[in-house]
């Protein structure tokens, strides 16, 4: 089974459209950290000084309680930047800027200079408690995350200081897994169909180990190769941020970058999105070898694997009724690993548990995992030969 492995494994990093495509995909994560420094926004400063005025006043204003105060000290910058278009100052708040707006649903300058801390309690309670009472499936849901929403708010936010490494990370998962999918098409839709081609076939399930070693030493061998290039792709994407934004602030609220009660630090929440993004990894290698058995033509299966991708990323939302199509749409990895797709409001509850769509979705996928293999293993035992 080793030997098989192996020589599986080997036979397809043989591949060299793997390598190109695997090249241009991670140059395009450097090519983005590049422009993130490089670019010059509308306030007229370039991206890396910014990021450096960013840091620095995240850096001053971490520890500090979102009160009556933080919102003095930030009006000064922000009037600054409305009425004399000066912006430095904004960039070393700009994360309180972007929670009020968030909160109020608004850029106008009007509002935001309005605001005082009892109008942004009551605005982030209410929106909070609405929002969860909409994204609730059962009234269990909805007590789960009202409770949810009143610990999170049972005393002042404070905030942690600069943490756009994390937030920046949290934001572009869906796109990497964008990136994994399309280098999934085009690696592992070869994976059986290529003995068809090549007519080998028969001689391959004729053979002692023809069957089942090799079946499986070709499932390990792509999802070696799937599973491989996603940490290759986090770990690019980890080093990129880490040079163009840096890495601190992983214990900051979570609450700044994604309003919804976790209880949870965004760097907690990256991480969960990195577990997700892996398990999604490895179902999608699966059900891209399964489907190319089923179509034995790697053009079809990069087709209706990149069909799917693009589709659901043209649409970007479903109604939540009829609830099964929102919650199938949702299971799908390109909808999934995002902070949108990972973090909703369904809960399932099991034995007294309250579990989350980020619990419950990897656990499916790891059945789903298993059942491909199955199906796929049975596929690959009667249909290769009988299809002649």
């Amino acid at each position: 089974m080793a030997e098989l492995y192996r020589f599986e494994l080997k036979k397809c990093l043989q591949q060299k459209v793997l390598w190109i495509t695997g090249g241009i995909l991670l140059l395009c994560l450097c090519l983005w950290g590049a422009a993130a420094c490089l670019q010059t926004t509308d306030s007229g400063l370039r991206g890396e000084e910014i990021i450096r005025l960013h840091r620095e006043g995240g850096a001053a204003l971490a520890g500090e309680t979102v009160d009556q105060d933080m919102l003095d000290q930030f009006r000064p910058a922000y009037e600054k930047m409305v009425f004399a278009g000066d912006a430095r100052e904004l960039m070393g708040c700009i994360d309180i800027y972007e929670f009020l707006g968030h909160v109020l649903d608004t850029a106008a300058s009007a509002e935001i200079l309005a605001v005082d801390q009892q109008m942004l309690y009551d605005r982030l309670e209410d929106k909070l408690r609405t929002e969860a009472e909409k994204g609730s499936a059962t009234e269990q849901a909805a007590s789960y995350w009202q409770s949810k929403v009143q610990q999170q708010l049972s005393q002042p936010l404070v905030y942690g200081g600069y943490h756009e490494g994390w937030s920046q990370m949290a934001s572009l998962m869906k796109v990497m897994t964008f990136l994994e999918v399309l280098f999934l098409s085009v690696a592992l839709s070869g994976m059986f169909p290529q003995e068809a081609q090549h007519r080998t076939d028969q001689l391959i399930l004729s053979s002692r180990r023809g069957r089942t070693a090799l079946y499986t030493g070709k499932l390990l061998a792509g999802l070696t190769v799937g599973v491989g290039f996603g940490l290759l792709l986090l770990a690019t994407l980890l080093g990129v941020t880490g040079l163009v934004y840096g890495l601190e602030g992983f214990g900051v609220s979570a609450l700044f970058t994604l309003l919804m009660p976790l209880g949870a630090s965004i760097g907690q929440v990256t991480l969960i999105l990195f577990g997700a993004f892996l398990a999604a990894a490895a179902v999608t290698s699966l059900a891209a070898m399964v489907l190319s058995q089923v179509t034995r033509n790697s053009v079809a299966t990069m087709g209706i694997l990149v069909g799917i991708l693009l589709l659901t990323t043209l649409i970007t939302a479903v109604p939540e009724s009829p609830r099964l199509l929102s919650v199938l749409w949702y299971l799908l990895p390109s909808n999934f690993v995002s902070l949108q797709g990972a973090f909703r409001y369904d809960l399932l509850s099991v034995g007294g548990l309250s579990l989350t769509t980020w619990q419950v979705t990897p656990v499916v996928y790891l059945l789903l995992t298993a059942l491909l293999a199955l199906g796929g293993r049975r596929l690959y035992r009667r249909c290769q030969v009988g299809a002649r």
